[in-house]
């Protein structure tokens, strides 16, 4: 999937040195002043609600906006890519934790994988957010209810400012989250979940009534490539 998305010109095979273990399959640090949307990879669809937008920050983000809008909100999605199997690393701010519109009472960030149908949503409410108030939750997405008993408060809230490493590891049945508050190095999330009812899809970011938030990296890699830790404790 990865060397179909490159799109390189045709040529002779064979040779070439081996790939090393710890390589990523793909990673977006999101340094430029335009968003990537063409192969190769990184390759994402940007997708907004309300009067949502995405933009780049121009510092080594990219910002999700809600403009002050009912139900604003905005987001990233793989563009044309499904994945199945993998371990993702990513870092997510909630920038200014408000809602986008106090008419909406909830405002959430949330990180979906394998969406199509069905899929997983694992979603941060901020403290602004009248449902699940400072709460991760792990939903169905395109049906939104709880999964299991996923359900955690995060200890100081989630507020303005507040920064997470997210790391997600999905091999099968399983899927394993875990996620820091930034200078806690206990993880807020250590979840193992088993489950059937979605094998593959899309990966997508995205806010939803919040006011903004800002992912700051992002990165691929095979389910068995998961073995950077250190940096992941800050």
């Amino acid at each position: 999937q990865y060397a179909c998305g490159l799109n390189y010109a045709k040529g002779s095979t064979g040779g070439g040195p081996a790939v090393p273990q710890n390589t990523l399959w793909w990673q977006d640090s999101f340094d430029g002043t335009i968003l990537d949307t063409e192969p190769p990879l990184p390759d994402w669809k940007p997708e907004t609600t309300g009067a949502g937008s995405v933009v780049m920050s121009g510092t080594g983000s990219v910002r999700f906006l809600g403009n002050s809008s009912v139900n604003g909100g905005g987001g990233i999605r793989t563009a044309g890519y499904v994945y199945g199997n993998f371990h993702l690393e990513t870092e997510v701010t909630i920038t200014n934790a408000g809602r986008s519109h106090t008419s909406v009472g909830e405002a959430n960030f949330d990180i979906r994988i394998r969406e199509g149908s069905k899929g997983y949503s694992l979603t941060f409410f901020t403290s602004d957010s009248p449902t699940n108030t400072n709460r991760i939750v792990l939903r169905r997405t395109n049906e939104w209810v709880q999964i299991g008993s996923y359900n955690v408060a995060v200890p100081g809230g989630i507020n303005s400012g507040d920064t997470f490493k997210i790391f997600i590891t999905a091999n099968g049945s399983n899927i394993h989250y875990t996620v820091y508050k930034k200078s806690n190095p206990t993880p807020v999330v250590d979840w193992d979940v088993n489950d059937d009812g979605q094998k593959v899809g899309w990966i997508r970011l995205m806010s939803y009534n919040l006011n903004e938030a800002r992912v700051n990296d992002f990165k691929l890699y095979g389910p068995q490539w998961s073995s950077v830790t250190d940096w992941a404790r800050y």
